[in-house]
């Protein structure tokens, strides 16, 4: 199924309809993630886990992110470690060949928050990106897990924690 933003109208800064598929930054356009439900917590790759560590000013380069395939799905490279998020038994960091692609998915009524869940083919439940506080390895502050909850459609009914917005990393 290819969402479109087609038919898409600007109110004040939020979206009239929706939701739609978002679009990675362009490959070589370095990007941040940042938990919408954790405030100041970014998604870093500290050696071979994924977790949440406090977003840092200038953003490291743990916490910088490329999109490798283009706009629509894509498999995610860390500039610090040049490897790909793999969700399996934890969020962690995997050579890029064997890493899935993941979309980001605007969540209804925001044109700046969106799910980001596995691309999958056929229908069945989506597993998306959901932030917790705790301890992720000695460096990072809080992780990522799978969650089911990631149907951008519900808007403010979706858990904050499986939310997420995009800052260019210049």
């Amino acid at each position: 199924m290819v969402l479109s933003v087609a038919g898409v109208a600007m109110l004040g800064g939020v979206v009239a309809a929706g939701p739609a598929a978002a679009d990675w930054p362009a490959p070589g356009k370095g990007f941040r993630i940042a938990s919408v439900g954790i405030s100041g917590q970014c998604v870093a790759a500290v050696g071979e886990v994924v977790g949440l560590q406090p977003c840092t000013q200038p953003v490291s380069a743990e916490q910088t992110w490329w999109a490798i395939d283009g706009a629509y799905a894509s498999r995610l490279r860390n500039a610090a470690t040049g490897r790909c998020v793999l969700s399996d038994n934890g969020f962690r960091n995997v050579e890029c060949g064997s890493a899935p692609q993941w979309r980001y998915v605007l969540v209804n009524g925001y044109v700046d928050r969106a799910v980001i869940h596995l691309r999958q083919s056929g229908r069945g439940a989506l597993t998306c990106w959901q932030a917790f506080t705790g301890s992720s390895g000695a460096v990072l502050s809080g992780g990522i897990r799978p969650a089911s909850a990631c149907d951008s459609i519900k808007g403010d009914q979706l858990p904050t924690l499986n939310m997420w917005t995009l800052t260019s990393v210049s």
